[in-house]
């Protein structure tokens, strides 16, 4: 079952509430942006998390693929879609947020989920949820990291590098709640 939060409520991360895990390091937190920056608003997360490499003064776009460590506490990602072999990378986490668009499935513009570690079958052969690959990394490697679900309104998927005029404005919204929300592991390392 997941909770979920507007955007002006997102619940600031007491680890105490998080789910800190018995682990004996620091919380580490994983920002994993899903979505195809060439397919306009499918590349929210993209967007999202340049932005956020550029709030933080990193003059480098961040492509497909690519990770940036932004301290010991804050890792940036992005990738097209989630796939199984990411679980052992989830594992080494103790949190991870997901950012991904959806297409009004979802029962607001700007949705915050809690996530709970679990396999849910899909339609599509290609699909995977972020609860299933938090499933796999419990079942392969013991540990699911607490799961996050940011999830934006996309409006246009045409071929376009540019967010349409409504999706832009949804994400320059999320920016500094999400900032809010990332203070504690920001103040690490």
């Amino acid at each position: 079952m997941s909770e979920s939060f507007a955007c002006s409520d997102l619940p600031l991360p007491s680890l105490d509430i998080w789910g800190k895990e018995a682990f004996s390091c620091s919380p580490r937190l994983l920002i994993l942006g899903i979505g195809n920056p060439d397919r306009q608003d499918d590349g929210l997360a993209w967007h999202l998390i340049n932005r956020l490499t550029t709030y933080w003064g990193y003059s480098k776009v961040l492509d497909i693929g690519e990770t940036l460590p932004v301290n010991e506490g804050l890792t940036l990602c992005t990738d097209l879609q989630l796939r199984p072999e990411m679980a052992e990378d989830l594992a080494t986490y103790t949190h991870v947020c997901f950012v991904d668009a959806h297409t009004g499935a979802l029962p607001k513009e700007i949705c915050w989920q809690t996530l709970q570690a679990g396999f849910q079958p899909s339609p599509l052969s290609h699909h995977l949820t972020p609860q299933s690959c938090l499933a796999l990394a419990e079942a392969l490697y013991g540990h699911s990291p607490a799961g996050f679900l940011l999830s934006v309104r996309g409006y246009e998927f045409g071929f376009s590098r540019q967010l349409s005029e409504r999706t832009q404005r949804l994400l320059d919204s999320v920016v500094n709640p999400l900032l809010r929300w990332l203070t504690p592991f920001l103040q690490q390392g």
